[in-house]
């Protein structure tokens, strides 16, 4: 797993990351429920019916991509997406149309 330097040397390189990261399926999902808001790694595995073990690899993927930022309080590490518009994109995606979420226009499949 390659962290993107501040310096990339192509000017998609920080974008491409992004979307490398939350295509895998279970990425995906760890980032659909983050949508809703912060959770800990033991909310996250139920909500995406995934081991404690595996979230925790994906979730370290999910943060070297900046996509997730984590805070630490007391023996919980609780996980939220680093941008509110990655919800919105997301719910954009999922519909088919602009919700109002995000700033993209979101072409017909």
């Amino acid at each position: 797993m390659q962290h993107i330097p501040e310096n990339d040397t192509h000017p998609n390189e920080r974008e491409a990351e992004v979307f490398k990261a939350i295509g895998n399926p279970t990425r995906l999902g760890i980032v659909k429920a983050l949508a809703d808001g912060e959770r800990c790694v033991n909310e996250i595995a139920e909500a995406v019916g995934a081991d404690v073990s595996t979230i925790s690899l994906h979730l370290t993927r999910l943060r070297h991509a900046g996509v997730v930022t984590r805070e630490q309080r007391g023996k919980h590490v609780f996980y939220r997406l680093s941008s509110p518009q990655m919800a919105g994109m997301l719910r954009c995606i999922s519909s088919g149309h602009c919700c109002g979420g995000c700033d993209i226009a979101v072409p017909s499949l």
